[in-house]
């Protein structure tokens, strides 16, 4: 059978003037298996705890210890270095002399001359008392740290939730002051979700919409059709054009830019993007057309050539009146060297 390692023994600092009286007491604690260590004086008990450090478990110290340091201030001077259990012994039973002790934290009070058995009792008690607040005080401890842990987090969550608070506050100016149209719809092409700039575009309230297909408002199904095509293949769309139907019936022409979202595992969850009113592009692009037409029916009813060369002098345009008056077709002369089409001695350039 392995052998069970004997409890190490507990040592004692026993400290007392009279001789014969520690050599009594140092037997009879031994007796009880501690270790002792005797000190005559108060001064030397305190240098002895200062050089062995933990190596003294308790302090058996009597008060009276003739000239000099007593056994109260060697008490407190020794629990200055270091936390150790103290017991007080004493011949006397004065209340004076007991509240003096009890100025100081000890763990018990014994009166000289009561027996070992009263001895070795308070001393075991002291032990107990001494583990016991010393576990309590490491459960203190572990209570102070975790009290101190959750105020750092709640002071986090108070700055994350101020954090956010801050984000949700920009985030909602920006979204009601949007002034293209956010919007969202679910998996089954259900609009979820609009910005309150689609009221300003359309005459629709974001209500009036949210819950309706996505369908519904566009104008013409064949881009609804070719939207959701181009989005399925790239993930994402920018800028594709689409007519969107009006409250009041006409319709508006829009360019979206969207995207595919998911959800948090990764599955489809819908379609997220923004809607912009590009009526006024698509006037500007028609007055444009327009002007070009006109200046085009000028030109190509003027009596004038009109042509127009670029850096290397080759011919990039001629109008119509370019091949009536020099009888070079058009399709002929565009590329050309203009220099070839100019009398030899007229060529100084």
């Amino acid at each position: 059978m392995p052998s069970v390692a004997p409890d190490v023994k507990k040592t004692i600092l026993l400290v007392e003037d009279e001789f014969l009286i520690a050599m009594m007491e140092s037997r009879d604690l031994e007796t009880e298996g501690y270790n002792v260590i005797h000190a005559a004086g108060g001064q030397e008990a305190v240098d002895l705890v200062r050089e062995q450090g933990t190596g003294i478990n308790l302090v058996l110290m009597d008060i009276d210890l003739g000239e000099g340091m007593d056994g109260t201030e060697a008490a407190r001077q020794i629990l200055d270095l270091r936390e150790i259990p103290v017991i007080f012994l004493s011949s006397h039973t004065e209340n004076e002399v007991v509240n003096k002790t009890e100025e100081i934290t000890s763990y018990g009070y014994v009166v000289k001359n009561t027996g070992a058995t009263v001895l070795a009792a308070s001393i075991r008690m002291a032990f107990r008392l001494f583990e016991a607040n010393r576990k309590i005080s490491l459960k203190n401890n572990e209570i102070l740290q975790a009290s101190a842990k959750l105020m750092e987090l709640n002071d986090e969550l108070l700055q994350s939730r101020n954090s956010i608070a801050e984000s949700e506050e920009r985030y909602r100016y920006l979204y009601e002051s949007f002034i293209d149209v956010y919007y969202r719809v679910d998996t089954s092409n259900i609009i979820t979700e609009l910005s309150p700039s689609v009221e300003d575009l359309s005459g629709w309230k974001p209500e009036e919409i949210i819950g309706r297909p996505v369908d519904e408002i566009y104008s013409n199904p064949a881009d609804r059709e070719v939207f959701l095509r181009r989005i399925a293949e790239e993930g994402k769309v920018n800028g594709f054009e689409a007519l969107f139907k009006k409250k009041d019936g006409s319709v508006l022409p829009m360019s979206i830019h969207a995207r595919v979202i998911f959800d948090r595992d990764g599955r489809y969850a819908g379609i997220e993007g923004s809607l912009r009113d590009i009526s006024g592009k698509k006037h500007a692009e028609e007055m444009l057309h327009k002007t070009i037409e006109q200046y085009r029916i000028l030109i190509d009813n003027s009596v004038d050539m009109i042509w127009t060369l670029d850096a290397a002098g080759r011919l990039t345009y001629a109008s119509p009146a370019w091949e009536k008056v020099l009888g070079y077709t058009v399709e002929y002369s565009a590329g050309k060297d203009f220099r070839m089409f100019i009398h030899p001695d007229d060529v100084a350039w």
